[in-house]
């Protein structure tokens, strides 16, 4: 029970709650989240088998091999895709330093949502650090929140505004976030915690 509430947790392709895992993991920049590549390129998943961490890991969030931040890795395939689900609304936020101009209207255009390559994305909320809006082609640092993880949609928007990413890093992921957790690292969510979030998901909700 989460505060007195019963939650209903056993579909038949998941372990049961007592079993189930979720791991926040701060994936570092030039690793693959995949379990195998066959052109030999470091991936987490094996970095994390190292670590001690269980196989066969479920990695909610996928990220690109020069991306790094938040992933959470869990042992239940149905709670992966419940918490990528759209439905979920989970918000993602990055810090994204970007080399480009600024000037007013790109950020209109990324929080108003775009079109690239035929692909629609939704608003995106942008926030410039140190003040770099304007004409300056100086790096700068955003601060960017969405709810939604299309295959690299940061970096191809941001692209198609003449903005050259050199660095993404995801800090949050719903209720997640780096706090704490050096580059590299993992640690497992608490039962209370996992309670908490299961109550949260809209799917699983008694």
């Amino acid at each position: 029970e989460v505060d007195g509430r019963r939650i209903s947790w056993r579909p038949l392709d998941s372990p049961s709650l007592a079993q189930t895992k979720l791991f926040l993991v701060n994936k570092l920049r030039g690793e693959l989240v995949t379990r195998a590549d066959p052109l030999g390129r470091p991936t987490l998943e094996r970095r994390l088998r190292k670590m001690g961490l269980p196989k066969g890991l479920c990695f909610v969030g996928r990220l690109d091999f020069m991306s790094e931040g938040l992933i959470l890795a869990t042992n239940d395939g149905q709670l992966a895709r419940t918490l990528e689900h759209p439905s979920s609304a989970f918000q993602r936020k990055y810090r994204v330093r970007v080399h480009g101009a600024l000037p007013e209207w790109k950020l209109a255009a990324m929080e108003r949502g775009m079109t690239v390559d035929s692909v629609k994305y939704k608003p995106m909320r942008v926030h410039v650090e140190k003040g770099a809006k304007g004409g300056t082609t100086a790096n700068s640092w955003l601060q960017i929140s969405c709810r939604e993880g299309k295959n690299r949609q940061i970096r191809k928007v941001c692209s198609s505004l003449g903005l050259q990413v050199s660095r993404l890093v995801r800090t949050n992921f719903g209720p997640f976030g780096l706090a704490g957790l050096a580059a590299g690292d993992a640690e497992a969510v608490s039962p209370s915690r996992l309670l908490r979030l299961l109550a949260m998901s809209r799917k699983f909700r008694p």
